[in-house]
């Protein structure tokens, strides 16, 4: 996770008249705001906004993760609030609403990385129901972000788990290399015990982090060019991932296989690997694709695949 205490898209102390999103560098984590609210300065640490309307106030932050367990964590989280209702979402979410001690409505989300916490709070005159729906958006919109190398992408801390996971490439299955792996979380809570069935035999195995569907991500220190080589030539599709000039890869055998997109970044590359099963019933990686940006301060666009 980056260590820098700067903000992108910073606010303005003007208030937008639609929804816009809120990045925090420092902590890496983004949300959406709700059309009206404005920035109030921010802390000189970095890590987090207040968003004011009238008499609601947005509040987002994130602190580094440390020792204690994610309940007692939920519970100083809950302090001074009374009527408290919610529920953990997975195995390091949770989100609920209580009444504050002003007799304000608020709600509350948590989620929890291996090396952070956020926490989303609104705060809003009990009689105002029409921000009870906005309330709801703005904590649905809140997505963790990490990166690989100088590539970014975000996904949905309550649905989904980053571990490392060995990957290999096309052509090169006997080299593993390093890499991280989204998978969902119900899957990541059951690695290493024997309840997961792969392939087409029907037979229980233990659960691997390497035969899960999941979207992993490896920055290496090769150039798209000679990487390109290395590929069999029949699988080489062109592509534009992250709105770069790239290349993509399928192996696929009975339903099973991976997907491989090759993103050029100056004189490195980032391979972004789609593992997929046909009996898979996890949401899709697609909105984390989508997510995908390379650092603009990253020269280089190169043309391999013409």
């Amino acid at each position: 996770m980056s260590s820098a205490s700067s903000e992108s898209n910073a606010p303005s102390t003007l208030a937008r008249d639609s929804w816009y999103r809120y990045t925090n560098e420092r902590f890496e984590f983004s949300i959406e705001v709700p059309p009206g609210f404005e920035a109030v300065p921010p802390p000189q640490n970095g890590d987090g906004r207040l968003f004011t309307r009238g008499g609601a106030r947005l509040r987002v932050s994130g602190r580094h993760n440390l020792d204690d367990s994610f309940e007692r964590q939920v519970r100083n989280a809950l302090q001074g609030l009374s009527d408290v209702v919610g529920q953990t979402t997975s195995p390091a979410s949770w989100r609920g609403h209580a009444r504050g001690a002003e007799g304000q409505r608020v709600m509350l989300r948590l989620a929890r990385g291996e090396d952070r916490i956020v926490t989303v709070r609104i705060d809003y005159p009990a009689g105002d129901s029409g921000l009870t729906e906005i309330a709801q958006r703005a904590l649905d919109s809140m997505l963790f972000a990490d990166h690989a190398g100088p590539l970014s992408f975000r996904y949905q801390p309550e649905r989904f788990s980053l571990v490392p996971a060995p990957i290999s490439l096309p052509g090169a299955h006997d080299k593993p290399i390093e890499a991280v792996k989204l998978i969902p979380w119900v899957r990541a809570e059951q690695l290493g015990q024997r309840r997961c069935s792969y392939g087409l035999s029907g037979l229980t195995q233990i659960c691997t982090v390497n035969m899960e569907a999941g979207l992993a991500f490896a920055a290496l220190n090769r150039s798209i060019a000679e990487l390109r080589k290395t590929v069999p030539a029949t699988l080489v599709e062109p592509s534009r991932p992250a709105g770069r000039d790239g290349f993509r890869a399928v192996e696929k055998v009975e339903g099973f296989g991976s997907s491989y997109a090759f993103v050029p970044a100056g004189s490195a590359t980032v391979v972004v690997v789609n593992q997929f099963r046909p009996d898979d019933k996890a949401a899709s990686f697609r909105a984390v694709l989508r997510s995908l940006s390379v650092d603009p301060n990253v020269a280089g666009n190169s043309r391999t695949t013409r």
